[in-house]
């Protein structure tokens, strides 16, 4: 098929190109308004890690990000923070499904975004997830701790309350001056130097664990505070618009090529000499006739384009065959 067909075949079928593009464009439109609007709220989060102990209490240090990512994500998580910001009759496997955690690779950060038809809750959603990770962190690393201190303030204690003892006694002792005194002075001062080390290294043990504990405080470190989308991310009214009327301008052309493809009637010479493998002699173009006798063009207008489209086959005919007389 010639360029010169294509472009007959695109000004026949204008009209159903232009009408399957207008329906389809249209019905899109119509579905798109007519659907509950989307709202989207992100925030970003830098993971702070702590020492070491505390990393290793989720995994190792090159997988705490991920780790992190995954608890954030996870259904306890997530009803915590519906809880809080009063979402109490929603669909839990529904809401998970809106929200997304993802860590940024080689980076210590996280994007977190929720997907909701309200954009505030979106937001809220948003803001309160890593509030809720940090409390139920910090749980845990108390739990982890809280036993430790707990025994290493009651030995502090004991040991507290012996050395009161021993001072007392060492305070009676130096008020006598006879050589028994003396020998058990030494001793209880012997006493007192082990028992005031051993305070001291316990209370040392305790700190450093405080400390450590401390460090390991405030996991989540919000940079992007999340806040109120009012522009939906979907459904995009004219992106489907679009999208639906190119579609349909596609479908229109489709049809259009499969119509004349499928239609074997002749219409022009070119199709007579494609079927029958003739030539044709020449064309009479078709002609209105109020009255019978003004089909006789070459008597009635002898100068019209049709009366020498006549003229051309007569000569055309004579010309076909000049051996032999037709």
């Amino acid at each position: 098929m010639e360029l010169r067909q294509y472009w007959e075949l695109l000004r026949k079928w204008l009209w159903l190109i232009i009408l399957t593009t207008l329906v389809a464009g249209a019905a899109a439109f119509v579905f798109s308004i007519r659907q509950t609007p989307v709202y989207q709220s992100s925030t970003r989060l830098l993971v702070t890690q702590g020492s070491e102990e505390v990393s290793d209490l989720f995994g190792a240090n090159s997988k705490v990000t991920g780790t992190f990512a995954n608890v954030l994500s996870s259904r306890s998580m997530i009803e915590a923070a519906a809880q809080r910001v009063g979402l109490t009759d929603i669909d839990i496997d529904q809401l998970e499904d809106q929200i997304t955690v993802q860590p940024l690779r080689d980076t210590q950060l996280i994007d977190l975004r929720v997907e909701h038809i309200s954009p505030e809750i979106a937001a809220d959603l948003a803001n309160a997830l890593p509030v809720v990770f940090s409390e139920f962190y910090t749980q845990q690393q108390t739990a982890r701790f809280q036993e430790s201190k707990r025994v290493l303030q009651k030995e502090l204690d004991q040991l507290d309350t012996t050395l009161q003892a021993l001072e007392v006694e060492m305070q009676n002792l130096r008020e006598a001056n006879d050589v028994e005194a003396d020998s058990q002075r030494s001793v209880l001062q012997l006493q007192l130097s082990q028992l005031r080390s051993s305070y001291s290294n316990t209370l040392s043990q305790l700190e450093s664990i405080q400390l450590t504990e401390a460090k390991a405080l405030d996991t989540l470190a919000v940079v992007d505070v999340a806040k109120p989308d009012y522009q939906p991310i979907r459904p995009r009214v004219l992106m489907n618009t679009l999208l639906a009327a190119i579609v349909g301008a596609m479908i229109g052309l489709g049809a259009a090529f499969l119509i004349e493809y499928l239609d074997d009637t002749v219409k022009n010479p070119d199709d007579v000499g494609r079927v029958t493998g003739l030539s044709t002699l020449g064309v009479i173009a078709r002609q209105k006739n109020g009255r019978p006798e003004q089909g006789l063009v070459a008597v009635e207008n002898p100068r019209s384009p049709v009366a020498e489209a006549y003229r051309t086959i007569r000569t055309s005919i004579q010309f076909s065959s000049i051996d032999n007389p037709i």
